[in-house]
């Protein structure tokens, strides 16, 4: 019998979700406006944004399921995605941001990026979460 889902890991996995919305709302309003920021002086091209909504999105959508449904492979997967997704954000920010206001608020992004890791990372070491997820908790008893 599967434990029940522990809200912590509930919000986490509405928050991935919202997440991969909001990529997925990127590719869409890239490919619905593609001329338009073609003509536009952007610092990346439109492909960057489209590419970059479809992969966040997609990745955010299957770790949403996986941590809804209790998949195994559900802790690993989100740690793995929100390193990944704190470089990329980073990455995107330093190199590709050309308006001094986002040096401004650096220091705020720092705090909530490592915020975020480290809630997620305590959500899925919960003893509840780590049941949920099918993680057994078995001690070899001494003969």
């Amino acid at each position: 019998m599967k434990a029940k889902r522990p809200l912590s890991v509930t919000i986490l996995a509405a928050g991935v979700l919202s997440v991969a919305v909001v990529f997925g709302t990127q590719a869409y309003q890239t490919l619905r406006q593609w001329r338009f920021l073609q003509s536009l002086p952007l610092s990346v091209s439109p492909v960057y944004l489209l590419g970059a909504g479809i992969v966040w999105a997609a990745a955010g959508l299957y770790i949403a399921v996986s941590l809804w449904r209790g998949l195994g492979i559900a802790p690993k997967a989100t740690q793995i995605a929100a390193w990944a997704f704190a470089g990329y954000y980073w990455l995107d920010r330093l190199a590709f941001a050309s308006s001094p206001l986002t040096q401004t608020n650096q220091p705020f992004a720092l705090g909530a990026t490592i915020t975020a890791i480290v809630l997620i990372y305590w959500t899925l070491t919960r003893p509840k979460a780590r049941a949920f997820f099918g993680e057994v908790h078995e001690r070899k008893s001494e003969n």
